[in-house]
């Protein structure tokens, strides 16, 4: 008896993949999802609590603006080929602008991702990336 053929193992993402993806319609530019590791992570919808929340931080993030900061909502960001996130919020020196270069992981001063639904998520695969 033959062993049975199995098939490839699914084709990993880049981040090129992803914006073309996106340029072409292929993907709704408003989809909400992730990409970790070249694999496309579905995110949940966010819901009121996780709405009033990012509120409440957006209102004490105006305060960090006149401390040398500048601050971003769901800035999307690439971090590595495979590796897109799309945190609640990003908190970076006032003097990177990002019309100059895309943000990195070493511009960044402070990530603040609120966690309803997605606690587990947060803190056990994205956290450590």
């Amino acid at each position: 008896m033959n062993a049975p053929v199995l098939p490839p193992p699914p084709r990993r993402y880049t981040a090129e993949d992803i914006f073309y993806l996106i340029d072409t319609g292929l993907v709704d530019r408003h989809a909400r999802f992730e990409l970790i590791d070249g694999a496309l992570i579905p995110m949940a919808p966010k819901g009121r609590h996780h709405e009033i929340m990012r509120e409440r931080i957006a209102e004490w993030l105006l305060t960090v603006s006149g401390l040398g900061f500048r601050t971003l909502q769901e800035h999307t960001l690439q971090l590595a080929d495979g590796l897109m996130l799309e945190p609640d919020f990003v908190v970076y020196d006032a003097a990177r602008r990002i019309a100059d270069a895309n943000l990195k992981g070493g511009d960044l001063r402070l990530v603040i991702e609120v966690a309803d639904s997605s606690l587990a998520y947060d803190l056990n695969t994205k956290a450590p990336l």
